[in-house]
């Protein structure tokens, strides 16, 4: 597995790569909904919505947000996240005017064949769309996390919709809920930084999504460690 981190004044030129790699994911869920029943179609709805939201802001030239991506051994796109350095904390912060200099998780997506791939409790082991292994948006966290020690900060704040605020995601990767009047955020403090950093990603077999063709599958070539690339030559998906 490969992460790299795009300041965001570095990726302007590559942006229709990712978009175009995002129109492949967009028709990858569509098929997935004519396909099979809609027992899933809550989580489908929210990663949609992410979706939606995060191509908003790739087509946005105002949006000045660093750019972090997970790669498979391959080189494919399996994981993509958004985020900033902001004068502000969270949601009670701005309330009660509290200066606190955080880095702000704005969006995750995964790959719609890695829905799973996110830290949701146990259940069915024949569910599709759950996952009881950190995966892909774990590798995204700690990724973050690396970079949010560099920026001077104070802590990483997620203020979130689904799907990453359902379930424990955040706190199986050691947030901590902060409840406040008017939503709900996830806050990780300085100090726990090293620790999100040093999180393992368990491994797992290949396991089939929706029971379609092996490109539906979660990929089962992730080394435990993972280089961090500057570089952005990814394989264009035709």
């Amino acid at each position: 597995m490969k992460a790299k981190i795009l300041l965001s004044n570095e990726y302007k030129n590559t942006k229709e790569n990712l978009l175009n790699i995002f129109q492949v994911w967009e028709e990858t869920i569509k098929d997935y909904k004519k396909k099979y029943d809609t027992k899933d179609s809550t989580l489908v709805h929210a990663w949609e919505v992410c979706f939606e939201r995060m191509k908003f802001h790739l087509l946005s030239n105002r949006n000045q947000l660093d750019c972090f991506l997970i790669f498979d051994n391959s080189g494919e796109l399996q994981g993509c996240a958004l985020g900033a350095k902001r004068n502000h904390g969270n949601f009670s912060d701005t309330l009660w005017g509290n200066k606190s200099i955080s880095y702000h998780i704005h969006d995750l997506l995964t790959a719609p064949w890695n829905i799973k791939g996110r830290a949701f409790k146990d259940s069915s082991d024949n569910h599709p769309l759950t996952d009881k292994y950190k995966k892909i948006g774990t590798q995204l966290v700690k990724v973050i996390a690396n970079h949010a020690s560099t920026q001077g900060v104070s802590q990483i704040v997620a203020e979130l919709v689904s799907p990453w605020d359902a379930g424990d995601f955040f706190e199986k990767c050691s947030f901590t809920q902060s409840r406040v009047q008017a939503g709900l955020a996830y806050e990780l403090p300085k100090s726990k930084f090293d620790q999100v950093s040093n999180l393992k990603i368990d491994g797992e077999c290949y396991i089939t999504v929706f029971g379609t063709t092996a490109d539906m599958r979660v990929r089962e070539n992730y080394p435990q460690d993972f280089e961090v690339e500057t570089e952005f030559n990814f394989r264009f998906l035709s």
